[in-house]
């Protein structure tokens, strides 16, 4: 019998391939950003999706995608302070800049919604969406990781050379502290603290048991805390979609053959034409 042979295009996300020069915007600390927010002196525009914003907010911000704010002229009335997760700034800087030179008052909030949260800032809606604030997709990883501040904590129970290659900068709680994963050590937070500005990022090989990650770092008054959706398996794969879709088309093409499943469902189509003919 014939091989049969199909070509199958391998269907990759639509994946944004742009590297944001630092920019440096007005930021506004959660402190400050409550109080005006109790005496109704700002604007609080949340740039999260309508899908997010609806399960979960500020109770009385105001949910615009970041292309649309420089359309509402009302919102010059007032400062503006830009909201997303906190860990993905590059493009709220971006804009940021734009706004104010096109006469809006605008601010980044520092740490976002992760760290209103963790500053017990009000919140209403769905609050177990909370839990969703502090996650990290790969394809933000990606873009922040250049342009943005970031303390990276490699918290594997034994030195990782996978995370080491792609983090070099990483820090390794298992090197670094001898009673880990019982407690953290005096060298790793001090480092920590010297950099207050800086979002605190952690991964594993496998983006599991960061709950209890979350606990020690809590005992040792660190945080907010962002975490690696997926942990370095989730960000080399995308990595991988990432490298092929910048290939020409002809190269995402895959040949596969002897494919078990698909011999089968060649089989049943063959099977219901015979039916048909008799």
């Amino acid at each position: 019998m014939k091989q049969k042979i199909i070509t199958v295009t391998i269907i990759l996300m639509l994946i944004p391939i742009i590297s944001y020069a630092k920019v440096i915007a007005p930021i506004s600390s959660v402190t400050s950003t409550l109080q005006k927010y109790k005496q109704d002196k700002l604007f609080l525009i949340d740039t999260r999706s309508k899908e997010a914003y609806d399960k979960i907010r500020i109770p009385g911000s105001l949910n615009f995608p970041l292309h649309a704010i420089k359309t509402k002229p009302f919102l010059k009335t007032k400062p503006v302070v830009l909201i997303n997760n906190g860990f993905s700034t590059a493009l709220l800087k971006q804009e940021c800049s734009n706004l104010n030179q096109k006469g809006f008052k605008a601010s980044v909030l520092t740490g976002g919604l992760t760290t209103w949260r963790h500053q017990n800032g009000p919140l209403e809606g769905d609050l177990i969406e909370a839990n969703t604030f502090s996650l990290v997709s790969p394809q933000d990883l990606f873009t922040e990781k250049t342009s943005g501040d970031i303390i990276v904590i490699d918290a594997s129970k034994k030195p990782d050379q996978g995370i080491k290659k792609q983090f070099p900068e990483a820090h390794n709680l298992s090197s670094l502290c001898d009673n880990y994963p019982s407690n953290l050590c005096a060298s790793v937070v001090n480092q920590i603290k010297t950099r207050p500005d800086s979002s605190i990022l952690i991964l594993n090989q496998d983006g599991k048991e960061y709950e209890t990650i979350e606990n020690l770092f809590s005992k040792a008054n660190i945080g907010p805390l962002f975490f690696l959706e997926g942990g370095l398996n989730s960000y080399e794969t995308y990595l991988e979609h990432l490298s092929l879709s910048q290939k020409p088309r002809e190269e995402r093409l895959k040949t596969i053959g002897n494919c078990n499943t698909c011999g089968k469902k060649d089989s049943e189509n063959e099977n219901k034409l015979n039916e048909k003919e008799q």
